[in-house]
């Protein structure tokens, strides 16, 4: 039978170790479930779940069980601190801290000694130079003494110049080993992790039976993120495989071994109440009353949802020689988030670790258009325009884009629901030659006025052997004073945006070539110019 928790206290009990049945990943935190079988016998049995991680909020512990003739009364969380093991971490870093302290201590030395000796043969040297030119003409040994000092001196310097090198590259690293083990101890010493949570769960049984206990809870320190692979090919329509992949870290203290593993967009720490307005008070000048700050909803974890999963089909491999099939997640749309149910169990290590997890692959149908803006750059840029038609909302994130089998670069999404234009930048298309020409750049003056004229012509020439569609992009100036008036010149644009914002679109046969004349003509008081213009 399913058993509902309510709050109660119990005492410990050790029992065999729960482990890791599922979790479900949100942006910024996650909901753990363990599972521990027991044996129960008739009366009151405490089920002890150990070593949860000292983050674990409290307020998401949710108990639930299977088990004939059983019910659960409630549940106790205690925390522990790991001081024997603390203690033990300390002091073997700080033992390694003091051998190496040693070690540098010797390294140094080295280096020190093989200064002073460098030192002394170089005054050698220097003293034997002086003393041996003002021997050479009169001892007749002279000659020979100076060529075995001179071999001295090359054999010995270079020695002692090594020595010392080493001893100091010995030291450099020494002192960086002693550093990162002081930032360890430093860590160690105050760290959350040398302490842990154990929760008794305090089951009622009316005779033996055997069954399991679950306990779910939600805790920080983990996250995900969608990353997007996109592949298409050159042809007439965009077909786009994409596929969602989900980067996911967690840093919790606790390994998630073999788990289910689920990503929700849904986001707990948010709050789950709409914010309250509160009243605006005009004032006298200068002195204002801003609104209140709205109330903060708590994170009520004590409702989330922890239905048990059941066991998951895996697609076996198909034979060769095609292609292996892919496992996608399963996608449930909820009414204010989307969970993906990642296909197979998951292993996600809580050291910070960042696992790729492939999530689902989806197909979008749409056109290639070669995108202009020859103001910032004279190239061609291809861009897929496509429709996003699935239920569940297409997730911000970076997308590795491919053209016909090669990497083309990292673009980004923005969030995009059912029914919104989906734009895929695919890099530049160097088949598409763009030129600029400046056809009018004039000051003038009439009266009091000035006119500014600028005009251009755009020229895009196809390579490509097909034909492509070509869009231009430019802006008319905008003004907000009124004794400037600004008027556009040239070919009517196709669409005017909001700011000035003005497009064209052409269709570019093989080969072909399109060519649009752009401009504006800016009035303005001639006291008064309008400074430096686009």
């Amino acid at each position: 039978m399913n058993v509902v928790l309510f709050l109660g206290l119990a005492w410990a009990q050790e029992v065999e170790p729960p482990t890791i049945r599922a979790v479900t990943v949100f942006p910024d935190r996650a909901s753990v479930t363990r599972v521990v079988g027991v044996t129960l016998a008739p009366g009151l049995n405490e089920v002890k779940f150990v070593d949860l991680p000292p983050s674990a909020d409290e307020r998401s512990l949710q108990a639930e069980g299977l088990a004939a003739g059983a019910r659960i009364l409630g549940l106790d969380v205690r925390s522990r601190e790991l001081v024997e093991d603390r203690r033990a971490r300390v002091a073997e870093i700080e033992t390694r801290i003091e051998t190496l302290r040693d070690e540098l201590t010797v390294a140094r030395d080295r280096d020190a000694a093989a200064t002073t000796e460098l030192t002394f043969l170089q005054k050698v040297g220097a003293e034997a130079a002086k003393q041996l030119s003002a021997e050479l003409l009169f001892a007749d040994g002279t000659p020979k003494d100076a060529e075995s000092m001179a071999a001295l001196l090359r054999a010995r310097i270079p020695e002692v110049q090594a020595t010392g090198r080493e001893a100091r590259i010995a030291a450099r690293d020494l002192e960086v080993s002693i550093a990162a083990l002081e930032r360890e101890l430093a860590t160690v010493r105050g760290a959350a992790q040398w302490s842990r949570k154990d929760v008794t769960v305090l089951v009622e049984a009316t005779a033996e039976a055997a069954g399991e206990v679950t306990l779910t809870y939600v805790v920080p320190g983990a996250a995900w993120t969608p990353a997007y692979d996109a592949r298409a090919e050159v042809g007439e329509a965009a077909t786009i495989a994409l596929t969602l992949n989900a980067l996911i870290v967690q840093t919790t203290g606790e390994d998630w071994a073999d788990a289910a593993l689920s990503l929700s967009t849904a986001r707990p720490s948010g709050g789950v109440q709409p914010p309250e307005l509160a009243p605006f008070w005009l004032e006298s000048s200068y002195s204002y009353a801003y609104p209140g700050s709205y109330d903060g909803a708590e994170d009520d974890m004590m409702s989330m949802d922890s239905d048990s999963r059941g066991d998951r089909e895996e697609a076996a491999p198909p034979p060769p020689p095609p292609p292996m099939a892919v496992a996608t997640a399963t996608i449930t749309e909820r009414a204010v988030a989307t969970t993906f149910e990642v296909a197979g169990a998951a292993t996600v290590l809580g050291d910070g670790t960042r696992r790729k997890v492939r999530v689902t692959d989806v197909t979008v149908t749409g056109s290639f258009v070669h995108v202009v803006v020859p103001r910032l750059e004279p190239a061609a840029y291809l861009v897929a325009e496509a429709k996003w038609e699935n239920e569940w909302p297409l997730l911000a994130g970076d997308v590795s884009t491919f053209l016909d089998g090669a990497f083309t670069g990292i673009g980004h999404l923005d969030t995009t629901g059912k029914g919104g234009e989906l734009a895929l930048g695919f890099g530049r298309d160097d088949a598409l030659a763009v030129d600029v020409e400046i056809v009018t750049d004039r000051l003038a003056e009439k009266g009091s006025k000035g006119i500014a004229t600028r005009e251009w012509t755009y020229r895009v020439t196809s390579g490509r052997d097909t034909p492509v569609n070509v869009e231009v992009r430019d802006r008319v100036p905008q003004t907000r004073d009124a004794k400037f008036k600004v008027e556009a010149l040239g070919d009517e644009p196709d669409e005017v945006g909001p700011e000035g914002a003005v497009t064209w679109h052409r269709p570019l046969a093989a080969d072909g070539e399109a060519a649009i004349a752009f401009g504006y003509e800016i009035r303005y008081p001639r006291k008064h110019p309008p400074g430096v213009l686009p």
